[in-house]
């Protein structure tokens, strides 16, 4: 699932997905559907309107979007710089800041 909408962003998911990926950025550029994405299907909601998002959420409210893969990292708050250096490496996808520390597991 991509919600950034970047070309790199997607591409990225593109070639690391055999099924399917969902878009949900903003798209600002083409992206490059190539034959080594084999049978990747790609799915998104229809336009930005407020319909759109509703349908976005009801995706989801049907169980048909799973968004905890997003969150690869929760951290206390204190360690922002850490997060923001895992996200500009491509090591995190969605990192959950905590201002009183993440939840137990």
């Amino acid at each position: 699932m991509d919600c950034v909408g970047a070309k790199q962003s997607v591409e990225f998911a593109m070639d690391a997905t055999e099924d399917v990926v969902a878009l949900f950025g903003v798209q600002r550029e083409d992206y490059t559907y190539a034959p080594r994405h084999g049978r990747l299907r790609l799915c998104g909601y229809k336009g930005y309107s407020r319909e759109s998002a509703e349908y976005a959420v009801g995706l989801i409210e049907q169980g048909k979007l799973d968004l905890a893969p997003l969150v690869t990292h929760n951290l206390p708050l204190e360690r922002y710089d850490e997060g923001t250096a895992l996200l500009e490496s491509r090591q995190a996808i969605k990192v959950c800041y905590w201002p009183w520390g993440p939840p137990a597991p």
